[in-house]
C-alpha cells in the first residue's frame, strides 16, 4: 500500500486526514484547465477560448469532461454545466535524463548471405561474386544471364551488413511505500529507449503489467517514440515475480547480442533471475537503482535514488 512520505511522524488523526489530501493529489493528473478570462455570449453565439494545463505525471491524460461556470446576474453564485465535445487524450512521456556516449556490448558485424544470424538485422551490402544456386536462397538473388549462359541456376553472393539487436528489460515489480524507485526505473529505460541509434540496431523492450510484453522498435519495425508511448502506461507491479518475465526473455535470448536490465532495487529475488539470465548465455549490463551506497558485491552499475542524472553521467562509456 503506497503511503505518505514521513506519514510515521504524525499522530493517528492526521495520518487519516492529511492521507486523504495526499492521495487526492496523487490521483491529480494536471494542474490548470481554466481559460484565462471571462467571457459574455448571447444565445446562439460562437467563441474560442484557449485553455492551459500542466501535467504532473506521466501517463495518458483523457480530456472527456469539459464544464462551464455560468454566474448568475448578481455574481453570487456559479452555475457548472457539463458541455457537449469530442474527448480527446494527451500522451505525457517519461522524464529523459542526459546520457553519456555509451556502447552497448555487440556492433556492426559484416556476414556473407546464406548464412543464418538471428541476433542481428541486414541490408544487402557489396556484391562479392556468383555461384550455385542453393535450396533458400531468395528469387531476387538469381543472376539470370548467368543461368541462361551456363544452363543451371546461378545467384549473386552479397556481403550483408547486419545490426546488433539488444534488449531492455524493465523490473516493474514495486512493494515500496513511494513509487520514487520505480518512475526513476522507468525514466532511465526512457532514456535509453530514445537515446539508441534505432536506425542501425533493433531494440525489444521487455516488462510485466499483468502478463508479460515485449514491444520492438528500430530498423524497419517502428519508430522509438513508440516504445516511449508505450513506457508512459506503464504501471507498477504490486504482486508477482520474475517467472514471467524470465520465460519471456529466454524465449527470445538467442535474438539479443545483449541486454540492458534496470532494476527498481536489489534483493535477492531480482539477484536469482539476473544470475539466470548469464547462466544461459545472455550478455547482460545492470542498472541497479537503489537508496544511499551500494551493498558489497552489487553487480552492474549502482544508481542512487535522487541522483540519478549525477550518476548515468558516470557510466563507462564503453562495455
Amino acid at each position: 500500500m503506497l503511503r505518505e512520505p514521513g506519514e510515521e511522524e504524525r499522530n493517528a488523526f492526521d495520518r487519516k486526514l492529511f492521507r486523504w489530501q495526499w492521495l487526492t493529489q496523487q490521483n491529480r493528473t494536471f494542474t490548470g484547465g481554466f481559460s484565462r478570462q471571462d467571457m459574455e455570449l448571447v444565445a446562439g453565439e460562437q467563441a474560442r477560448i484557449t485553455m492551459e494545463l500542466t501535467p504532473l505525471r506521466r501517463g495518458v491524460i483523457r480530456l472527456d469532461d469539459l464544464r462551464v461556470l455560468l454566474p448568475d446576474p448578481f455574481g453570487l453564485f456559479q452555475r457548472c454545466r457539463r458541455v457537449k465535445a469530442p474527448a480527446a487524450t494527451l500522451m505525457v512521456l517519461p522524464r529523459r535524463y542526459a546520457l553519456p556516449t555509451i556502447v552497448l556490448p555487440g556492433g556492426a558485424a559484416f556476414k556473407i548471405s546464406g548464412e543464418s544470424n538471428t541476433n542481428s538485422i541486414g541490408t544487402s551490402g557489396e556484391f562479392v561474386g556468383l555461384r550455385d544456386y542453393r535450396p533458400g536462397d531468395p528469387l531476387r538473388q538469381i543472376h539470370w544471364k548467368s543461368w541462361a549462359r551456363t544452363g543451371r541456376p546461378i545467384v549473386k553472393e552479397v556481403e550483408d551488413n547486419h545490426y546488433p539487436r539488444y534488449g531492455l528489460i524493465v523490473d516493474t515489480l514495486s512493494d515500496q511505500w513511494t513509487d520514487q524507485q520505480f518512475e526513476e526505473a522507468i525514466s532511465v529505460a526512457a532514456s535509453f529507449a530514445a537515446s539508441l541509434d534505432t536506425n542501425e540496431s533493433l531494440l525489444d523492450l521487455m516488462f510485466i503489467k499483468n502478463e508479460a510484453h515485449i514491444v520492438t522498435a528500430g530498423r524497419g519495425v517502428e519508430r522509438a517514440e513508440k516504445l516511449l508511448e508505450v513506457l508512459a502506461g506503464v504501471s507498477p507491479e504490486r504482486h508477482g515475480n520474475f517467472d514471467r518475465l524470465a520465460q519471456l526473455v529466454l524465449r527470445h535470448r538467442d535474438d539479443f547480442t545483449s541486454c540492458l536490465v534496470i532494476f527498481n532495487g536489489w534483493n535477492d529475488e531480482r539477484s536469482r533471475f539476473l544470475d539466470l539470465l548469464g547462466r544461459n548465455g545472455i550478455l547482460c549490463v545492470p542498472l541497479i537503482i537503489g537508496i544511499g551506497s551500494p551493498p558489497p558485491g552489487i553487480p552492474g552499475h549502482w544508481l542512487e535514488s535522487g541522483q540519478i542524472a549525477r550518476d548515468l553521467q558516470r557510466l563507462p562509456t564503453h562495455p
